[in-house]
């Protein structure tokens, strides 16, 4: 007994939740539907003076049926916002948001007729008063709580106070009729003012990270200087602070460079020669410098003496050697092709092959094949009438598949050697392939739209011809030349 009566009264109280959106939709769109007599009569004021005034303006005589509604729901919403507008609870920001939204209800009419008549609220001295009063009671309070930040040093903080006490005089100096009732505040020169205590304070932080010569507090100096930039113009003085940071940063680079290169490895020399170039963009660099940047780079490079075995082989060393420096994605490997340096880290033996080109056999193949396809069908649907609809079928066909694959091969291989022992530290052999195919499907039995999406079918094998064989020849042997290229500095620089 005890649930059914819970069960009962939980469907009661839905069903009165049901009612009542029933009827506030109901309510909704009945106040829609309703004449602007009828919205005026059932309270609806905002939305009688706009629908009344919509219609008198496409009118050119005065109609008395808008007038009649238009004067009372002005005065019904102009009460409104007089009242939004002088109460206490009521900041400023809400009081001058309800003036401006009256005075573009006064916009609405445009029939001369009426619209002397009505009462414009940026004449109302008893609207402006109370506007004007909680305008300059903010700003006051805003400008006591600007005064207790700047006395704790807070000057980020009071910039912003002082920003929307700016923002707050540009929205109400927009309407002439405030003009005399505002106590006018120098808001400009306050936030100036605060743009340099900033600045001053930000400089301040940066002097005392530079007493000592750590990279990383010259680098917060550094940022500290630009902030302070960007609130107020450099003086000299400043202006030399960013360049000690800047000398500190170089310095300290230079520290580590000349650290590594106490155990003069090519890695050691590599990365010194790194630090150097941004010990550089920091600063001009000293003679010395300069000589230890030029010997770190001749310690770093890795030099590798090309020769080319066997006699099948189809460009000289000089040429290859050439080609490989040019398409090299790193500074620190030089290929050679003769001893023109003592200074040889690796010999690289290549080995290679003439390009071969194959144009293969014509190959037919029959298979058979299926795509989804779309297609509309008329169906009478449940109110008797007939209509399409989009449906999806499977289409089989018998298709022939014609195709000739065209061919580019070049066998190749090389050996790294180490000049210090006559080792070998690596070597590869390997085929490098480029294949053109082309394809052409033709109809054997079966439905048209099962032929695949993917191959020529209104073409045959004679109108789709292949590149030249000297064109893939030519892409055979860059790729070729890559993949030499990619192993090889990517093995030597490894070590």
């Amino acid at each position: 007994m005890t649930t059914l009566n819970i069960t009962t009264r939980l469907i009661s109280k839905q069903s009165q939740l049901l009612l009542i959106l029933i009827f506030l939709l109901l309510s909704t769109g009945h106040s829609n539907a309703q004449s602007p007599k009828k919205l005026l009569k059932n309270g609806f004021y905002e939305q009688a003076f706009v629908d009344a005034v919509y219609k008198q303006n496409k009118k050119v005589k005065l109609k008395k049926k808008f007038s009649e509604v238009i004067y009372p729901s002005y005065d019904a919403v102009y009460v409104r916002h007089i009242k939004a507008i002088t109460s206490p609870n009521t900041d400023w920001q809400h009081s001058f948001n309800a003036l401006i939204r009256m005075n573009n209800f006064l916009l609405k009419v445009r029939h001369p007729g009426i619209h002397g008549n009505l009462k414009n609220i940026l004449y109302d001295s008893n609207a402006l008063d109370f506007v004007a009063a909680k305008f300059n009671q903010e700003n006051s309070n805003d400008l006591g709580m600007a005064s207790s930040l700047i006395a704790t040093d807070d000057f980020d903080k009071a910039l912003k106070i002082y920003k929307t006490i700016g923002e707050r005089h540009e929205s109400m100096l927009a309407v002439p009729s405030f003009k005399d009732r505002l106590n006018i505040i120098n808001y400009e020169s306050s936030i100036e003012t605060m743009h340099q205590k900033i600045g001053d304070q930000l400089i301040g932080k940066a002097s005392l990270l530079l007493l000592g010569s750590s990279k990383s507090d010259a680098q917060k100096a550094i940022s500290l200087i630009k902030e302070a930039r960007s609130h107020r113009p450099l003086n000299s003085s400043e202006e030399e602070l960013l360049t000690l940071a800047n000398f500190i940063i170089g310095d300290s680079w230079m520290a580590e460079a000349r650290k590594l290169m106490e155990s003069p490895t090519k890695r050691n020399a590599r990365l010194a020669f790194e630090l150097i170039n941004k010990a550089r963009s920091f600063r001009t660099l000293k003679q010395d410098e300069e000589r230890l940047l030029e010997k770190a780079e001749s310690l770093g490079m890795t030099r590798i003496l090309l020769t080319m075995e066997g006699d099948d082989y189809f460009q000289d060393a000089a040429s290859f050697s050439g080609t490989l420096n040019k398409k090299k994605s790193t500074r620190w490997v030089t290929y050679y092709s003769s001893e023109e340096t003592d200074d040889i880290d690796f010999t690289l033996e290549v080995s290679e092959r003439n390009p071969q080109v194959i144009l293969g056999d014509i190959r037919r193949e029959v298979r058979q094949n299926s795509n989804q396809v779309e297609y509309w069908d008329e169906e009478v649907n449940a109110n008797g009438d007939t209509v399409k609809v989009k449906k999806m079928r499977t289409a089989f066909a018998m298709v022939a598949i014609v195709s000739r694959t065209k061919s580019a091969s070049l066998n190749w291989s090389y050996r790294i050697k180490d000049m210090t022992d006559g080792k070998v530290i690596h070597s590869e052999s390997a085929e490098s392939l480029v294949e053109h195919t082309n394809e052409y499907a033709s109809l054997e039995s079966g439905d048209i739209l099962a032929l695949p999406e993917n191959i020529e079918t209104g073409v045959d094998l004679d109108s789709q011809p292949f590149p030249t064989d000297k064109a893939m020849k030519d892409q055979v042997t860059q790729q070729y030349i890559n993949s030499i290229i990619t192993t090889v500095n990517g093995v030597v620089l490894s070590l």
